[in-house]
């Protein structure tokens, strides 16, 4: 029995997976602010960018959803007629719905950290959940968690991409 409040290994994996983003990936010129309380978006970022000598806020935000892992699953996935190496990892239903109910105005990218390699990948949620889940699994709505396919390079197909 335990003499106190308890810190489950999934809260301590994702704070690993802010601070590996946060301090490691994020250009320095862009500002993070965390969301506090996270009900499904951890980090809103705004763009900046140099001119002259200066650095200019683009007027431009990504919203992050983290997530960290010890055991990455590594392997091939089938995409239309092509195979592609990538990265798995299972999402909550319920987080994609937000992401789908914010819309595509607002860019939400998950970027899952390989923590045993600190390696990150990114996939932008928005285009998964209305050009690839439709194909792939249209009927994901009605399942408790997706498997979500980030591929390990850029030009595997466009919605996926290592790091930032």
């Amino acid at each position: 029995m335990a003499n106190g409040k308890i810190r489950s290994k999934s809260h301590i994996t994702g704070d690993r997976a802010i601070s590996m983003i946060k301090d490691s990936i994020l250009p320095p010129e862009w500002v993070v602010r965390d969301m506090n309380p996270d009900y499904g978006i951890d980090l809103d970022v705004e763009l900046f960018d140099y001119e002259d000598d200066k650095c200019v806020t683009l007027g431009e935000h990504i919203f992050i959803q983290a997530k960290g892992t010890e055991d990455p699953k590594y392997g091939k996935h089938l995409f239309h007629s092509s195979t592609i190496d990538a990265i798995k990892f299972v999402m909550k239903t319920s987080e994609l719905n937000l992401v789908e109910r914010m819309g595509s105005a607002l860019p939400v990218l998950l970027v899952l950290v390989d923590l045993i390699d600190n390696k990150a990948f990114q996939i932008c949620l928005n285009d998964y959940i209305s050009k690839v889940l439709p194909v792939q699994n249209p009927n994901y709505r009605k399942q408790g968690d997706v498997t979500i396919y980030i591929p390990l390079k850029k030009s595997a197909f466009k919605y996926g991409s290592e790091c930032i």
